[in-house]
């Protein structure tokens, strides 16, 4: 195994990487998000605001198809550098960088001619003078996204090397560097196409330094020609195939659900909605640091052949995030009419009632998706990916008449659906992928949490 691999305990991974969590989901893209909704939504006004907010919409579908290839490799760099095996993660990380290159190409190619050709001016009600500011706004925003997925490659060579902290801190300190460049635009112009380019200049400052950085640290695992087969590429498209579902059913609740309320109910409306859903996923993001610091430590495990460690950090970790979310939520029901209107800069108001639809999913995605990081982890993610995209049809399908009937109200409380369809099947699995019991499950996790460092050391 790499000396780099030695350098960290368990427990001292697990402590940074919920650290990182913290910084980049709780202090960096929360606060970066709730700067960036006044910020734009003062410049803009409610109306471009909400143009804006479907454009990026747009771009980020872009995300699904790149997301999938990383995460997956990742994981399977983990699991063999978990064992010691350096140079089939070398392997992986060679046909990861070949399969997302040629990635990259194609659909920035997409992207060029779409934002070229589709009338998305017309779309969005802009005039005619404005066609080409849109056009390479989208172009732009769609660049930056691919680019953002390059910079996973490099995340997942840091991942592999047990330092999955570091791809954490810089994205905090990019989503920083995006509002500093936002800002300095704004006072100047407005132009969509401008915030775009600013936004795109800061993804490649990133990315550039995420390579470096990662090159540094696990120079063994690095590209080798020789390294790429077919029949590798083949198994990171199968295995990421099954992973993008999962993005794709998230793309389909969060942003899906942003062209409904934009069909259904116009732009102001987006703003609205857009503008509450920011305020309330701070919980979401609260809940994700959990996540995504156990996610990684796990995939060592896997490789290290563990599973009773898996089975205590799946445990606490599902029910330590579902008591976080009750307890924001109720926090939540006292205060998020006040938050909102900071967030919005007294611009935009939002009931008690729409807030409340918007908090009521929360608990139950955070029984599922906490329990989903061990399939997710060890790569066995095709069975919750399957059930992820039906279950995000149907809310989605739920939502169009929930959305007419009930408004903004209905439209944030349609995504429940999905996640009373996932409890049941992610659940299940993981204690069995784990070789737990359902009985005695939650008195188990109690006890788990309790006394979690002492039966975790090594």
């Amino acid at each position: 195994m790499s000396a780099v691999m030695d350098s960290k305990s368990a427990p001292s991974r697990l402590f940074v990487n919920l650290l990182s969590q913290v910084w980049v989901r709780l202090v960096s893209n929360i606060g970066a998000r709730l700067l960036r909704v006044p910020l734009l939504l003062t410049a803009l006004g409610p109306d471009d605001y909400g143009r804006w907010l479907v454009l990026a919409s747009l771009s980020s579908w872009l995300s699904i198809p790149k997301s999938g290839t990383a995460t997956v490799a990742a994981g399977s760099m983990s699991i063999a550098t978990g064992g010691g095996d350096l140079h089939a993660a070398r392997r992986t990380y060679s046909d990861l960088v070949v399969f997302n290159s040629i990635l990259f190409f194609v659909l920035a190619l997409a992207a060029f001619l779409a934002s070229s050709f589709l009338p998305v001016h017309t779309w969005l009600g802009f005039s005619a003078e404005r066609s080409g500011e849109c056009g390479r706004a989208l172009f732009a925003l769609c660049i930056g996204v691919l680019l953002a997925g390059m910079a996973e490659v490099f995340g997942a060579r840091l991942k592999a090397s047990g330092k999955s902290h570091v791809p954490a801190l810089w994205q905090g300190v990019t989503a920083w560097l995006e509002i500093l460049a936002l800002f300095a635009v704004v006072g100047y112009t407005i132009r969509f196409d401008v915030l775009a380019a600013a936004l795109l200049t800061v993804t490649v400052c990133s990315t550039l330094a995420l390579y470096m950085r990662s090159r540094a640290v696990l120079p063994e695992v690095r590209f080798d020609k020789f390294c790429v087969s077919a029949e590798g590429l083949r198994l990171l498209f199968g295995k990421s195939l099954h992973y993008q579902a999962l993005p794709l059913g998230h793309a389909m609740l969060l942003q899906g659900q942003i062209l409904v309320v934009q069909w259904v109910l116009g732009p102001s409306s987006v703003a609205v909605y857009s503008t509450a859903r920011t305020v309330v996923r701070v919980i979401s993001q609260g809940l994700e640091t959990v996540n995504h610091s156990v996610w990684p430590e796990m995939s060592l495990l896997f490789g290290s052949g563990r599973m009773d460690r898996i089975a205590i950090l799946h445990r606490s970790s599902v029910l330590f995030s579902l008591g976080l979310s009750l307890i924001c939520a109720a926090l939540f029901l006292l205060f998020g009419p006040w938050i909102y209107a900071l967030a919005s800069g007294n611009i935009l108001s939002a009931d008690r009632t729409l807030l409340t639809c918007f908090l009521i999913p929360i608990p139950l995605n955070a029984v599922w998706y906490t329990s989903s990081m061990v399939q997710l982890a060890g790569n066995r993610h095709e069975g919750v990916a399957k059930r992820y995209i039906l279950s995000t049809l149907v809310a989605l399908t739920f939502g169009i008449p929930m959305t007419k009937s009930l408004g903004l109200p209905g439209a944030a409380l349609a995504t429940a659906a999905s996640d009373l369809l996932m409890i049941p099947y992610v659940l299940r699995r993981s204690v069995a992928i784990t070789q737990d019991e359902m009985k005695g499950l939650w008195v188990r996790a109690y006890r788990d949490i309790l006394k979690l460092p002492g039966r975790y050391t090594p």
